[in-house]
């Protein structure tokens, strides 16, 4: 039994599952949480799962894991006072609201859901329909090497709702064999990342001439946002993240043509410094110690939503995750 087929087993008796596959490739969905929890290149699941899941779908809450789908700016939908970005929660209404299956074949799954969320500056509620597609596009195969690449849409309409707000495509890693991973961002020359919390010690961040190394060991909660004005292409927001898996090398790439292109399309602001720069590109390392589990996050923000005259607003993203395993 792969490990893929045990999660699937275990979780059963609380949600259905779906996996689809391009053999040796398979992708595990939990449709109610509208999540991609697994993927295996045939070296066990490259995503981080929650070790305590069952818990998490018995109470149903959140942090089950994978690949998942939120809605920004979090201060405004995830604090109950945001002024002071105090009193963290996470809407249900968002994670894990209600999502249902439309369609599926081998390779393909269909899911729509409701999102609905209390602005808690403007006081206004989010109201929409969600769509997401996630499919699994192509697999290659070398001497020593496999990969694979999936695509998960997002279209999300909302109605009668005036702030801003954006969509936020989120993917949940694990810290390697060796009890970290690294996170690389290109960057130009002279770029200026954002120290999204507290600042990112040397030990954590490096930033280079051409990226920026951002490591993720579930240490130290820490978060580090990248301006689309530091981009090399400001119209593809990338970052890779590079681990060990039961002894072999692996990349996750994560890349999106629909995030925001410059600050006048960035919603998400830094606790840090609420009226400076936003990112496009936001990476998240947890701390074990605090929350007792240990993984990292990588994240893209979707550009800001716009309004239509009939008060509805009609957004949607696009993320291209790429998995390679390097088998020899």
């Amino acid at each position: 039994m792969t490990e893929l087929e045990a999660l699937a087993k275990q979780i059963g008796q609380f949600e259905e599952t779906i996996t689809i596959r391009f053999p040796p490739i398979s992708v595990l969905v939990l449709p109610r949480w509208g999540r991609v929890l697994g993927v295996d290149l045939g070296n066990g699941n490259l995503l981080w799962v929650n070790p305590d899941i069952n818990d998490v779908l018995r109470r149903g809450d959140w942090n089950t894991g994978g690949i998942r789908t939120w809605v920004s700016p979090e201060r405004a939908f995830f604090y109950d006072n945001p002024k002071e970005f105090q009193g963290w929660r996470c809407p249900s209404g968002i994670d894990p609201a209600k999502y249902k299956i439309v369609s599926t074949n081998d390779t393909k799954i269909q899911l729509e859901g409701r999102i609905s969320a209390k602005d808690m500056i403007s006081g206004e509620t989010l109201n929409g329909e969600i769509a997401r597609k996630v499919e699994l596009k192509r697999v290659n195969r070398k001497v020593r090497s496999l990969s694979a690449t999936i695509t998960i849409r997002d279209a999300l309409t909302v109605h009668k709702f005036r702030s801003p707000f954006a969509l936020w495509t989120l993917v949940q890693v694990a810290p390697g064999d060796d009890g970290k991973g690294v996170v690389t961002v290109p960057v130009i020359e002279n770029s200026k990342p954002i120290h999204y919390f507290n600042p990112i010690p040397s030990s954590h961040l490096r930033l280079l001439k051409d990226h920026a190394e951002f490591i993720i060991d579930g240490k130290k909660e820490l978060k580090l946002g990248i301006r689309p004005e530091d981009l090399p292409n400001p119209k593809e927001a990338r970052l890779e993240y590079r681990f060990m898996k039961l002894g072999k090398d692996v990349l996750i790439a994560m890349s999106s043509r629909t995030g925001a292109t410059r600050q006048t399309g960035c919603v998400d602001p830094a606790k840090s410094d609420p009226d400076g720069p936003k990112a496009v590109i936001q990476s998240y390392n947890s701390e074990v110690e605090s929350s007792g589990l240990q993984f990292g996050e990588l994240e893209i923000q979707g550009a800001r939503a716009k309004m239509r005259t009939d008060g509805t607003a009609m957004t949607e993203q696009e993320t291209r995750i790429d998995f390679l395993l390097r088998t020899g």
